[in-house]
C-alpha cells in the first residue's frame, strides 16, 4: 500500500488492518513519517520528528501481534 492509500484510512481501519496483518505498523509509521517530512517545511507543524523512536514503537506493535491496544497501531 502506498502513502496516499494510508492517509485515506481512518485510525480504526488502520488498527484493524495491522491486527489482521494486512500491513504492518512499521509500514504505516514509515508512510506517516514520509508525509510529515514532506509537509513540515510548509506547515511547520512539528518541532522535532523522532523517526527512530516512531519506528521502534511500530516494531514493538508488530512484534506484539494481535494483542495490541487500539491506538498502538495508529500513527
Amino acid at each position: 500500500m502506498n502513502q496516499k492509500q494510508y492517509i485515506e484510512l481512518t485510525a480504526g481501519q488502520i488498527v484493524a488492518a495491522v491486527r489482521s496483518k494486512k500491513f504492518s505498523a512499521v509500514e504505516v509509521a514509515q508512510a506517516a513519517l514520509e508525509r510529515a517530512h514532506a509537509l513540515n517545511p510548509m506547515l511547520q507543524a512539528f518541532v522535532t520528528i523522532l523517526d527512530e523512536m516512531a519506528l521502534s514503537c511500530a516494531k514493538q506493535v508488530d512484534d506484539a501481534g494481535t494483542s495490541i491496544w487500539v491506538w498502538d497501531a495508529a500513527p
